[in-house]
Formats: structure tokens, C-alpha cells, sequence
């Protein structure tokens, strides 16, 4: 292979095509260097390359090799040739539509994530019991309180819970029960994060409130 003579050759097919050195090289996935070193007759294309630039040219590779138009080619038939950017405007489709779906799962993940922990920290409370206690249901209180005067509320609660989230259910329950205090002197609001009715008295819980009529 005379490689001035082909490069010289390669110069000419690119400009039929009406192509520049960048789109070139584009189309073959190499550099602009790499093209005009070609057709410098610097260095020549791989066996690769040269099916990749006789199909772009519509020539054979023994054409490219011999650096002219053979004077009677052999009939064949030629593939269309590729259109220049079209190999690498596929693969930049195919890879953004994966990048964009696995963006969209992350994405989706996160949210779910951190609407998760949100619900999870919030505090939440539940009315497990209303009862008037006997005297084995107040625990220590009973040197404290006469379970005849008492109406007893328990409450279970999770997530994280601060004193001021208590003392606004408290006002939640005294609006609801408030009225017993016509019936008892007391009413308690007990607080418990799980409640066993056989083993806790009121005063294991973790927090308490005493309204007094």
C-alpha cells in the first residue's frame, strides 16, 4: 500500500461526500489527528477501518488500498452507506434512556426514603383504654390517690415524642373526657410507647397528666 497515495485518495472521498475532517472521524470513532495523518500518508487505516471508510465512499477496499477507482469495478451490490453521526447518535440515545430511567428509579427511591423516615419520626398517639382503675391499677400512686376519685385514660404513642407533643394531646383528650370531671376528681392521662394492661399500672408509664376539678 502506498500510504501518500491512499491518503491522498481518502481526501478526495471525504470531500464527494462533502465532509469535513471532525465529521469524518466522528463517523469512524477515531480523532481528527488520526484522519489527517491519513491522509498526510502519515500513518494508514487498520483493516477495520478500511471496510468502515469503503463502505462510507461506496468503493471497495482494494480501491482504498490502491488509492484509485478500479477501471472496471466488479459488480456487487454495495450497502447504503451510513449517514455520519448516525452510529453515535444511537448509542447516545440508548445510553440516555437508561441513564434517565435509572436517574428516575434513584430518584423515586430517595423520595420514598424520605417520606419513610418523615412518617416514621412523627409522633402518633392512640387511645387504648378509659376506665375508673381499682387500687391494684394506680401501682405507687395509691399512697397518693384514692382510685374511687380517679378516671383513667390510656394512651400508647410512637415515633419521636417531645413533652409539648404530650401536653397537646392532653388538651385533645380534655376537651373529649373533660366531662368525667363531674363524676371524679381526677382524671389521668397516662402515656405508654406499648401498653400491657396485665403488667403496667399508671405510674410505669412515661408520661403522665393529672386534670383536677
Amino acid at each position: 500500500m502506498d500510504a501518500v497515495k491512499t491518503g491522498i485518495f481518502i481526501q478526495e472521498q471525504r470531500k464527494k461526500k462533502q465532509l469535513s475532517q471532525k465529521q469524518l472521524s466522528e463517523y469512524m470513532f477515531v480523532s481528527p489527528t488520526t484522519v489527517c495523518k491519513w491522509e498526510k500518508g502519515i500513518h494508514t487505516p487498520d483493516i477495520s477501518n478500511l471496510e468502515h471508510l469503503a463502505d462510507l465512499f461506496q468503493i471497495s477496499v482494494q480501491e482504498l488500498i490502491d488509492g484509485e477507482i478500479a477501471a472496471a469495478p466488479v459488480a456487487e451490490i454495495v450497502p447504503p452507506a451510513r449517514e455520519p453521526h448516525s452510529d453515535f447518535q444511537t448509542l447516545l440515545k440508548k445510553y440516555w434512556k437508561k441513564a434517565t430511567t435509572i436517574l428516575a428509579v434513584v430518584l423515586l427511591l430517595v423520595t420514598i426514603t424520605v417520606m419513610y423516615i418523615d412518617f416514621a419520626s412523627k409522633p402518633r398517639f392512640k387511645i387504648i383504654e378509659c376506665y375508673y382503675p381499682s387500687a391494684d391499677d394506680l401501682g405507687s400512686y395509691t399512697e397518693d390517690f384514692n382510685s374511687e376519685d380517679l378516671f383513667c385514660i390510656i394512651v400508647e404513642y410512637s415515633g419521636i415524642v417531645e413533652d409539648d407533643d404530650f401536653s397537646s394531646y392532653d388538651s385533645i383528650i380534655y376537651e373529649e373526657y373533660g366531662h368525667y370531671l363531674n363524676k371524679v376528681d381526677i382524671l389521668a392521662i397516662s402515656y405508654f410507647p406499648e401498653y400491657d394492661s396485665e403488667i403496667d399500672t399508671i405510674d410505669s408509664c412515661s408520661y403522665i397528666c393529672f386534670y383536677y376539678s
